[in-house]
Order: C-alpha cells, then sequence, then structure tokens
C-alpha cells in the first residue's frame, strides 16, 4: 500500500506492506545475468499463496483486497539455516502483474518482475551525449526516469563515448543495454532494489578475484554442457549515419584467424 510522499521509480521502501510468509505455498524465482557478453538482466518471481479466508479476494477485505493490483511493490525472502542459525534472505524487489485468484483451488498467484521491467518500458525523449563517459549517460538516463541517486551504484565506464544519439519514444532500458553492450557490461536490479552498472573489469578485481566456496562434486545437482561452439568467420556491421557520404572502412581486425579442419 502506497505510503506517504510520491516515490521514485524503484523506491519501494516508500510502501507500507504486510508479511505474508505463513500463507505461501510455492515461489519460484529466477534471473540471468549475461556474462561475458553485456547487457541487461531482469528478474522474475511467481507467488502462489493460500486464500483459504478470501482475504486476497478484490472488495471482500479492505485492506488487502482492494489494493491486490497491478504495478504493487513485492518484497520476497528466502530462509536457510546455515551453522544452526537462521538466515533471511532478499532475493527480489519489484512490481507485481495482475494477480490471479482461482477460486475452485482457493489461491491466489502473484507474478513480479523487478524495476528493470519498469525501465524497459518507460519511454525518453530524444537525447545527445559527446565525448562522454559510459556511466555519466547512463546516470543521466535515470535521473530523466524519476531514479534517484540512492537507488543505483554505478561503475566507472571504461567506454567514452565519441556520438550518441537516441531517438524519442526510446526506452531507458534499451539506451542502458546498447551502452552496456558497446562494452561487455552488465546492468541489472540486485536482491536489495539497488540498480547496479558494473564493467567488465571488476570480476578481475579485489574482493571479486578471491574464492568464496569450493564446490565438490557432490555440490552439484545438474551438470549441462553445450557440444558445439559457434564460430564467427565474417561480420557484417551495419551503420545508421545522418548524413550519407562516401564508402569509408570502419574497422579491420589484422590478424587472420586459422582453425584447424574438424575443430
Amino acid at each position: 500500500i502506497q505510503g506517504e510522499g510520491s516515490p521514485g521509480i524503484n523506491e519501494a521502501d516508500s510502501f507500507y506492506y504486510f508479511d505474508e510468509t505463513s500463507r505461501i505455498i510455492r515461489i519460484e524465482y529466477e534471473r540471468h545475468l549475461i556474462e561475458p557478453l553485456g547487457g541487461t538482466a531482469i528478474a522474475m518471481a511467481d507467488i502462489v499463496l493460500d486464500n483459504s479466508d478470501l482475504r486476497f479476494t478484490p472488495d471482500y477485505n479492505s485492506t488487502i483486497g482492494t489494493a491486490l493490483k497491478p504495478n504493487r511493490p513485492i518484497k520476497i525472502f528466502i530462509g536457510f539455516e546455515v551453522l544452526g542459525m537462521n538466515k533471511v534472505v532478499s532475493i527480489i524487489e519489484g512490481l507485481t502483474l495482475q494477480p490471479k485468484e482461482d477460486k475452485s483451488r482457493r489461491t491466489v498467484t502473484l507474478s513480479a518482475y523487478d524495476f528493470m521491467k519498469a525501465l524497459n518500458e518507460k519511454p525518453q525523449e530524444t537525447t545527445m551525449y559527446s565525448n562522454t563517459r559510459s556511466d555519466v549517460i547512463i546516470q543521466d538516463i535515470l535521473a530523466r526516469a524519476g531514479v534517484g541517486s540512492i537507488n543505483y551504484s554505478l561503475d566507472y565506464g571504461l567506454n567514452t563515448v565519441g556520438f550518441a544519439w537516441f531517438e524519442k519514444g526510446q526506452t531507458a532500458g534499451t539506451r542502458i543495454k546498447k551502452l552496456c553492450e558497446a562494452e561487455d557490461a552488465v546492468f541489472f536490479q540486485d536482491e536489495t532494489g539497488i540498480l547496479r552498472f558494473e564493467n567488465r573489469d571488476k570480476s578481475s578485481k579485489t574482493p571479486y578475484n578471491a574464492p568464496v566456496w569450493t564446490i565438490e562434486p557432490d555440490d552439484i545437482l545438474s551438470w549441462e554442457q553445450q557440444v558445439n561452439s559457434a564460430i564467427i568467420n565474417r561480420a557484417i556491421v551495419k551503420g545508421s549515419p545522418r548524413s550519407v557520404k562516401g564508402e569509408a572502412e570502419v574497422w579491420r581486425d589484422g590478424i587472420e584467424e586459422q582453425v584447424p579442419a574438424k575443430s
């Protein structure tokens, strides 16, 4: 339920929450970070809640039922027992879709996405940048989207973009994705609701380059291996210039890569 003030796009703490732990039947959660290719990642979750007393039925409960609508902030936690102690870990903060009530089973299903979905759906005006670092551009995109500085953390961008032009109507998420793909960086929302831009060098620096856990064979539940690797023999780069000029070479590798037969 919305609290006091006007919350930003991912200020989940501007709302009042109810603890529905005792009613949870099932939780499913998923997030993919496409490393080392770069880009953006989005997390999603599904929760099935017991609704035997019609607590979540619209217009039945004056506090909860009328509040179960799309785009309501939600926080999801899971618990573990570690060395005899109970630990509660946040796994996602996001926004719900339209709740689905199953009257025969007396359940309600809530599907939720993190706030990356909101950025992917938020169009912006035409914007141009010149000789600007990628993280500075992302900071401006987030500000235009209504994201406060306390709600994101940005690494130092490794690219200084000579010229960038984003057309009107393009979403904030699409713009950030293009910037990240250009330098193999990733942009995502962590489990606590903070939006993060991480450059490709982060994993090679302290403390991320130090092992934190050794995975033993008995720890592995499923192991999948991709047999075939895709080899790109030729790449075509197409540009969309603002004005048409004569042909010019854009880039050349300079090294002839040789692949032995049957390899």
